[in-house]
């Protein structure tokens, strides 16, 4: 299962449709502190957050569900990924797609990563 987290919630449901229509799980979250404690239930086998919201960074947050679950995937999207390097690697993050990305990329990292982690799509 996939839990994608975005303070845009039309970012979301976008995301949510993509895979549906892939066949891949995904249930969504507009905030990043209801978003660890779903993680923290052990459901979810890869996360896509965005970057940049106003509460939680996806920085931080990445850090806070890696602590969770440190076998949790982290898929981050961002326009500032190229000049966050640094950030992104003390997160742990597994992967990172800056905007704007090809909607078939991000699908085929989400299934490789659901096979990754042994978890059914």
């Amino acid at each position: 299962m996939v839990l994608i987290i975005d303070d845009e919630i039309e970012i979301c449901e976008s995301i949510q449709e993509l895979l549906d229509l892939n066949h891949i799980n995904a249930e969504i979250c507009s905030c990043p502190e209801l978003a660890v404690k779903n993680v923290s239930t052990g459901k979810y086998a890869c996360v896509i957050t965005d970057i940049a919201m106003p509460k939680v960074n996806g920085i931080e947050l990445s850090k806070t569900l890696k602590l969770l679950n440190p076998n949790i995937i982290i898929i981050c999207i961002s326009s500032f990924a190229e000049v966050m390097q640094e950030d992104l690697r003390s997160a742990r993050v597994d992967f990172c797609f800056p905007k704007p990305f090809s909607t078939n990329s991000l699908v085929a990292c989400v299934k490789t990563c659901l096979l990754r982690a042994g978890a059914a799509a």
